[in-house]
């Protein structure tokens, strides 16, 4: 391993610390980026990307440049970005107990009116042809993110990965083999309410004493879960659609059971990658009035937050 002399001595001089294995993942890991970025050719796909970064509570979590770069150039199909600006919304004092006007008003203002902008007018003068898409925030406010998207637009959606150390690969995939997400889905019995409860538990448990304070009022409740719910449970962009078709038919059949005008409540435990999704599997002119709901202190139960559509 090429080294000037002053960090020959010092690693010299300090073998416990810089021992045999560490130069050697070093190295390897220098050999793997060279390798990637001297393949790039003219014809690599290049993707727009797009990061969006509010707070939760009062921590902002980051999204280092290196990170996304990593994790595009890491998947099946490679991705170059065009530049490291992106379409980039960031918010550090996002109240998220406030009322459902504040969340509106928010999500409006940060989120649709610059996707709106961008996606008509483009970048730099340049359409918007792909997205690589990288965002941490509430999940309320992921779930409009995706709205504003749609699915007209190729993109690929990623998530950081909890159990990864590596800060800059902790949003890349994982590349191994992966297991079906083996989703289940539960619908009640000849329920014609106009109002009904969707709770998706992919991430964590609901317990029905998280939302008996919507169904007290008749509402009907459908829900999408898998057996050992994880944090740790969406490893793959195969994972994301997996969870997309079925959600998307189960949007149909709620429509078609409970009719046009039915008013749709997600409670969701996902993952960031699944929330997006879920705002981009929803069509405008098709489907009824569908709200996004969080569990807010000091009751610590699900409550109405944001109109998606």
């Amino acid at each position: 391993m090429l080294l000037c002399k002053d960090c020959h001595k010092l690693i010299d001089d300090n073998e416990d610390y810089y021992d045999a294995e560490t130069l050697r993942q070093w190295k390897q890991e220098h050999e793997d980026r060279i390798e990637v970025l001297t393949s790039i050719s003219p014809e690599t796909p290049r993707s727009t990307i797009l990061r969006m970064q509010v707070n939760i509570g009062d921590r902002v979590i980051g999204i280092p440049d290196e990170a996304m770069f990593n994790a595009m150039f890491s998947q099946k199909s490679p991705k170059f970005p065009f530049d490291k600006k992106g379409i980039t919304i960031t918010e550090i004092n996002f109240d998220r107990t406030a009322d459902e006007v504040h969340w509106q008003k928010f999500a409006e203002a940060k989120i649709k009116n610059k996707i709106d902008r961008y996606l008509e007018e483009g970048l730099d003068g340049r359409v918007v042809k792909h997205l690589s898409i990288f965002s941490i925030g509430p999940i309320p406010l992921l779930m409009y993110l995706g709205k504003c998207l749609g699915d007209t637009i190729q993109s690929d959606i990623y998530q950081v990965n909890r159990d990864i150390n590596d800060t800059n690969k902790s949003w890349s995939w994982k590349a191994k083999e992966i297991k079906p997400l083996q989703i289940k889905i539960e619908c009640p019995k000849a329920e014609k309410e106009e109002n009904v409860v969707l709770v998706i538990s992919l991430s964590d448990f609901i317990e029905e004493d998280k939302y008996d304070n919507f169904i007290q009022n008749g509402f009907a409740v459908y829900k999408m879960f898998v057996e050992n719910p994880s944090v740790h449970l969406i490893q793959s962009p195969l994972h994301i659609e997996e969870f997309s078709k079925p959600f998307r038919e189960l949007l149909n059949l709620i429509q078609k059971n409970h009719g046009k005008n039915c008013n749709i409540y997600l409670l969701p435990a996902v993952s960031v990658s699944i929330a997006v999704q879920i705002g981009r599997a929803l069509l405008p002119t098709k489907d009824p009035n569908i709200f996004a709901c969080e569990i807010q202190q000091p009751d610590k139960i699900f409550k109405k937050v944001l109109k998606l559509n």
